[in-house]
């Protein structure tokens, strides 16, 4: 197991990893590809996939330890300094299924002269959405629609108030889509031919679907949801601490999110703009703010932090703060 971490602005690149003999001496540490590092331990190859692309012209190893089965590397390999990451994501570059996100990956129709892709129903694959027969927009945030209730002191939905605005653009029309991070919006029928109810009042929701485009099928996972509204609260509020509860029984999770808009490679699977995240479902205070879950959504975000914490070498896996061992894990 391993876990490769790029910092952009130290421009570090830093390597955890389990090895299975603990007597073995380093051999040879090498970059045999842009994007891969091959460590010899004696007679053992291990070969990492790197989270980013780097050269040995930009690479100088500032450390290299060997020790009880773990083997650190420390890397400079230069600073990437872009656009913050948050801002990125305000911008909707960086949101799954998002207007910027469709228009990069499908190609345009040439007789309707639009990008061409469908939203099909997670179940029985009929089709939801067409792209030719609508236009989308994105929403700002997650839950911009809601925050409306708090921007206008008079509200447009209450007929004794008169007015001459018109607000008629808050709600979409016929023929158009309006993309949150974890819903569509639309004036269609929640319900599939199917049966299947894949939303509510004007909402689909992103998980119920699949988007279709060229030969590829794409869904959309359950704790994309934690994800986003993580990201919409510490963007807003700079919130860091939350805790986490399913619906139905109370159960709660404490989580801390000590990284964000992180590049890492944790044994293979390589994530990007990720949250590092501390967990655990003991501790108890009343600083965190709390976010309630369906039960399907809370267990799939449970499942997903302890998939990739199993994944992480050992050393990796816990941190000890106060006496509390609390988990490590990633969500992108």
């Amino acid at each position: 197991m391993y876990i490769v971490d790029y910092l952009p602005r130290l421009g570090t690149l830093s390597i955890n990893m389990d090895v299975a003999d603990r007597s073995a001496k380093i051999s040879r540490v090498s970059l045999i590809g842009p994007n891969e590092f091959m460590v010899e331990l004696g007679s053992t190859r291990y070969k990492i996939d790197l989270p980013i692309s780097i050269t040995d012209n930009n690479t100088k190893i500032t450390q290299l330890i060997s020790k009880d089965g773990s083997l650190s590397i420390k890397m400079n390999v230069g600073s990437e300094i872009n656009e913050s990451f948050m801002n990125h994501l305000i911008d909707s570059d960086l949101q799954k299924w998002s207007v910027k996100d469709l228009l990069s990956k499908t190609s345009i129709n040439p007789e309707s002269q639009k990008n061409e892709f469908r939203f099909l129903c997670h179940g029985c694959n009929a089709s939801i959405i067409d792209s030719t027969q609508a236009n989308f927009r994105d929403m700002p945030s997650e839950l911009w629609y809601e925050m409306m209730d708090f921007w206008h002191c008079h509200k447009p939905h209450n007929p004794s108030f008169i007015h001459d605005k018109n607000y008629q653009h808050l709600a979409p029309q016929a023929g158009e889509v309006y993309i949150g991070t974890s819903y569509l919006m639309t004036t269609l029928d929640p319900k599939c031919v199917c049966g299947e109810i894949l939303g509510k009042n004007n909402k689909i929701f992103k998980w119920n679907l699949k988007l279709s485009y060229n030969d590829t099928i794409e869904t959309y996972p359950l704790y994309l949801y934690v994800y986003y509204n993580l990201l919409d609260k510490i963007n807003s509020t700079a919130g860091r601490n939350f805790k986490v509860v399913n619906k139905s029984d109370d159960k709660s999770l404490n989580i801390w999110t000590v990284g964000v808009g992180l590049k890492v490679s944790i044994s293979g699977i390589k994530l990007e703009n990720c949250l590092k995240i501390l967990y655990d479902d003991t501790y108890d205070s009343n600083d965190f703010e709390e976010i309630v879950l369906e039960d399907d959504i809370f267990l799939q975000f449970l499942q997903r932090l302890d998939y990739i914490n199993d994944k992480l070498p050992d050393r990796s896996k816990v941190i000890e703060i106060k006496s509390i061992n609390r988990k490590i894990s990633y969500l992108g």
